[in-house]
């Protein structure tokens, strides 16, 4: 995979892997917006948070404009059993659009972390959920090769201390096993003096 795109009602992401990191093209109702972030930017898959956006306001003016319809019809079922049934059916439809934006507009979102104290979003369901799930494997996967060729080897004029924690560092990110970080720690141990 080097595109992913998503689309959702006014709303169109791509995301485009380089070597590098990642181009972020954006569009929406305020125009087109861009931004690149580099792998050694993006933080650990564990710190993702899952948020959604959703218009309550709308919901509620729906749920008011519902109930006041159908209170009109209530007040007329007395005198005019049409009027009753229109307001009904007018309520009805009413509730149903206001709802249907509702429900189209709500969003649920990825917030993937950067270092920067940053994060930019992922829709969690589109284009669907599967395959949201495999660009986020995508995405881990290519950050930590990229962060693994950048970082995984011993530098043997550097202090065992400070290659110890890089070595922890990887380990914990999960760009290197708990295998290769004890072979690293045992080489690091046995050919650095202090």
């Amino acid at each position: 995979m080097d595109e992913f795109y998503q689309r959702k009602l006014f709303l169109k992401k791509r995301f485009i892997f380089t070597d590098k990191g990642i181009e972020i093209e954006f569009k929406d109702n305020d125009g087109d917006f861009s931004l690149f972030v580099p792998f050694d930017k993006v933080g650990p898959r564990n710190d993702i948070r899952v948020f959604s956006r959703k218009k309550k306001t709308i919901l509620r003016l729906g749920l008011a404009l519902t109930a006041l319809t159908l209170f009109k019809g209530i007040i007329s079922i007395g005198t005019d059993q049409r009027a009753f049934f229109a307001a009904t059916a007018t309520a009805a439809i009413v509730a149903v659009i206001f709802y249907g934006y509702y429900y189209f507009t709500s969003l649920k979102y990825y917030a993937v972390p950067l270092t920067t104290s940053k994060h930019f979003q992922v829709i969690g369901d589109a284009p669907s959920t599967d395959a949201v799930d495999e660009f986020m494997d995508e995405l881990y996967q290519r950050r930590n090769d990229y962060l693994r060729s950048k970082h995984f080897f011993i530098n043997y004029d550097n202090d065992a201390e400070s290659e110890l924690t890089r070595m922890q560092w990887m380990l914990d990110e999960g760009i290197i096993s708990a295998g290769e970080f004890e072979v690293a720690a045992l080489k690091i141990n046995e050919n650095i003096n202090e």
